[in-house]
């Protein structure tokens, strides 16, 4: 059985290495001609990926970086024209692969956006391995195209990311890496088999985070794990800390979004209640050094991130376990504090998101690691003032501009704006049900409760709602403005709309209801 870092073996053959060096030195000027920018970008994916999802070994990484141009200076030095690596086996090509998504990762994170030399390298690599659906499943496989669904999510292709880590989980099951006698049995040294443990561990994490984000099922149940299987080692606390929250997450999922078929595994207010107890377990015992606390600007720029994601997604979870109790008026008034509950906490990711915009650059760098948690708060905002407007809409005005300003930050094109588009669009009919159009409604609150809930579903994911697909009735006449949500997002109309929604519930139910 092959190693872990099995792409380094030259099982492919010695000399029918066809990668080359063009995508590394095309020109004197790329950004990746020199050495030392190479390196560079090895210590941003290391800081900016790697603390979270540490899969690769970056020590033999940066050897084989340092192979790489090692191997391009002295070929640069014999030759003239476009450097080729055909004639040298100094690494693996499936190494190089690895190689130059960790380049593209880093590039992506640095400048925001999939273009330039990022997009070319990942154009590179995706087109060689397309082929490999077809063939055996090697880590080395699982490795790459893992690496692609990350490049995927911080491109702001979130769905497409779930995805292709969807494969790869099918893969993990496949090759056998979810069972401990896969792990016993590889050969390469002990370091080699925690790096395994620690590939299963992060797909096995990204596949729930990304499944609850998209609303749509994660692969790898709990019961495909051998009992007996490592756990992630004490060196990468915080892979340890989603993996233990992963199996919270499941069990949130199975209790509050399974498939109608398994409705009859709910068990309501109880298992709800004890479910949050162990989401706040967690959470107590975590390590100091993972829990946000009062000097966090005191931590490394890396260290403050992981922080701030584990509380957001602590926040996350127990909103999407309570959520419910806002579907309705009476709901509200039956569970008054944990409605409110819910609102507070919708309430504090966006302060914490905003303060994190404002202080440092982490939001700008990394928006899709934070997008999801400001459109989950958002959607609770309005599912709030959509139920109890009295209750709820003084309460959030200062968050809910303070998220406005945050969507403005954003690209047009952003994970954010797209949706918030759409969800705009699903509220359309609030116009006519609050007497914008001059035509009276006589049960506004009821129907801007059905049209609230319908939009949250389609737009804001369906782990926020059920989807009932016979509210969407109303989104059929929607103007040529919003039919598309594949082009830029005018940003201006969409504040202007969320504001004219919002200042609407508030002045339809009266601002003095709202104060006193």
């Amino acid at each position: 059985m092959s190693s872990y870092h099995g792409q380094g073996s030259r099982r492919e053959g010695d000399s029918s290495l066809e990668e080359t060096a063009s995508t590394f030195a095309m020109s004197q000027g790329t950004i990746l001609a020199e050495p030392a920018e190479a390196l560079r970008l090895c210590n941003v994916y290391e800081e900016e990926i790697n603390i979270s999802h540490p899969f690769l070994d970056m020590e033999m990484i940066r050897s084989n970086v340092d192979k790489l141009y090692g191997s391009i200076a002295i070929l640069s030095r014999h030759r003239c024209g476009r450097i080729s690596l055909q004639d040298t086996t100094i690494i693996g090509p499936d190494d190089l692969k690895v190689v130059k998504l960790m380049f593209a990762t880093a590039l992506i994170t640095e400048t925001g956006g999939p273009g330039g030399l990022a997009k070319a390298l990942y154009e590179d690599v995706k087109s060689s391995v397309n082929d490999r659906f077809w063939g055996d499943v090697t880590t080395s496989t699982i490795i790459i195209f893992f690496l692609l669904a990350m490049w995927q999510f911080l491109a702001d292709n979130d769905t497409l990311a779930w995805r292709l880590t969807g494969i790869v989980a099918r893969w993990c099951l496949e090759i056998g890496l979810n069972q401990s006698l896969f792990i016993q049995q590889m050969s390469g040294s002990d370091h080699d088999r925690r790096m395994a443990v620690r590939l299963f561990w992060c797909i096995y994490a990204l596949d729930r985070r990304w499944s609850f984000g998209n609303g749509l099922p994660f692969v790898i149940q709990d019961s495909d794990i051998d009992k007996n299987y490592p756990e992630p080692d004490d060196q990468v606390p915080y892979l340890k800390a989603m993996v233990a929250f992963s199996h919270i997450m499941s069990a949130v999922w199975y209790e509050s979004y399974g498939s109608p078929a398994d409705s009859s595994r709910r068990k309501g207010q109880d298992e709800a209640s004890y479910l949050d107890f162990r989401i706040t377990k967690w959470w107590d015992e975590l390590p100091a050094e993972l829990q946000l606390g009062q000097n966090d600007d005191q931590h490394s720029r890396g260290m403050r991130r992981l922080r701030i994601l584990l509380y957001l997604t602590k926040c996350q979870l127990k909103i999407l376990l309570h959520q419910s109790v806002l579907h309705s008026p009476a709901l509200i008034q039956q569970h008054s504090q944990t409605a409110e509950s819910v609102v507070r906490l919708a309430k504090d990711i966006i302060c914490k998101l905003d303060d994190l915009h404002r202080s440092t650059d982490i939001y700008s760098t990394q928006q899709m690691c934070f997008n999801y948690f400001l459109v989950l708060s958002l959607g609770v905002i309005f599912l709030a003032i959509s139920q109890a407007p009295e209750r709820f809409a003084g309460m959030v005005q200062a968050e809910f501009h303070a998220a406005l300003d945050l969507v403005e930050s954003l690209s047009s094109n952003s994970y954010v704006s797209q949706r918030l588009w759409r969800f705009i669009r699903g509220l359309r009919p609030l116009g006519n049900i609050l007497g914008a159009t001059g035509q009276p409604c006589p049960d506004k609150r009821v129907q801007t409760g059905m049209v609230m809930e319908g939009a949250l579903a389609q737009d804001f994911s369906q782990t926020l709602l059920e989807p009932d697909l016979g509210l969407w009735q109303f989104t059929e006449e929607a103007p040529f403005l919003f039919q598309s949500s594949n082009h830029p997002v005018d940003a201006t109309q969409l504040m202007e709309n969320m504001k004219s929604i919002f200042e609407a519930m508030e002045k339809d139910w009266g601002e003095a209801g709202v104060q006193s």
